[in-house]
């Protein structure tokens, strides 16, 4: 027979678990959050333009978005391997240099960045006949910037963890997508809200996606928005880095061994 006591119990048991986890609450909301805006100013867009050109550049800015994401994602979830097996203190227990370590992951990340740039262009000539190639040399420099992003929002979450431990893993997995809605890849961003363009305009993504969009819709490429984005990349990546040096200095007075305990 059920025992509805025992039942509250369960509930009980589980409701102070998530309450207790902020990463899982937000992890709750975050993604119909996420998807009502994305969706939402996409199917705004589309209706306000008509201009030729509008589907390539959707697909390309959903394309790309994606460097971004993945360089987040090799840095941290790299990371988050080592505090989950316990194995950070060992390391930095051997020869290895911090820097080295950045740069050994930051070399991984940029193989795998060449990798998923490599699959989107099969994969979008496969399936839409879209020759992620056609947009020129100017793609390269689109490309960086996207992935340079990627480093600092990695690293941005590295220090998350330095700080807070593993119990920050929820937050950081999702860190790469939080900047998607300000970023203007599936849309242009005077199609927010004045407080979202505010954010979106300080976020070097904003200009380098305004001139992916130059280029696929008009064939000419907006120097002036990717000169600002390739700007601000530098001061935010050399932030996070002084942020990240700062932070593992941190853990270090605390003991790396803290960072194993969720």
């Amino acid at each position: 027979m059920l025992a509805f006591y025992r039942i509250y119990t369960v509930i009980v048991r589980y409701a102070q678990q998530l309450l207790r986890d902020p990463g899982r609450i937000i992890n709750v909301f975050y993604w119909p959050l996420f998807d009502v805006i994305i969706y939402g100013y996409m199917g705004i867009w589309t209706e306000q333009e008509s201009a030729t050109g509008i589907g390539i550049a959707l697909l390309a800015g959903a394309m790309l978005s994606h460097i971004v994401i993945r360089a987040n994602f090799d840095i941290a979830f790299n990371v988050i391997e080592e505090c989950w097996s316990s194995n950070l203190v060992n390391m930095f227990a051997s020869p290895l240099q911090f820097y080295e370590w950045i740069l050994g992951l930051v070399l991984l990340a940029f193989m795998m960045f060449c990798g998923i740039v490599l699959l989107l262009w099969i994969l979008a000539y496969l399936f839409y006949g879209f020759n992620l190639l056609s947009i020129g040399f100017f793609l390269i420099p689109i490309v960086l910037n996207l992935f340079v992003f990627g480093l600092s929002i990695g690293f941005l979450s590295t220090s998350l963890l330095f700080y807070f431990g593993v119990r920050m893993q929820e937050v950081i997995f999702i860190l790469g997508w939080f900047f998607d809605p300000f970023s203007g890849a599936y849309y242009p961003i005077k199609v927010l809200p004045v407080w979202m363009q505010f954010i979106a305009r300080i976020l070097p993504l904003s200009y380098i996606f305004d001139a992916l969009r130059s280029v696929v819709t008009s064939g000419a490429l907006e120097w002036y928005s990717l000169l600002i984005g390739s700007l601000l990349n530098i001061v935010y990546l050399g932030a996070v880095m002084c942020l990240l040096k700062f932070l593992f200095r941190k853990s270090l007075e605390g003991g790396l061994a803290l960072l194993s305990e969720d």
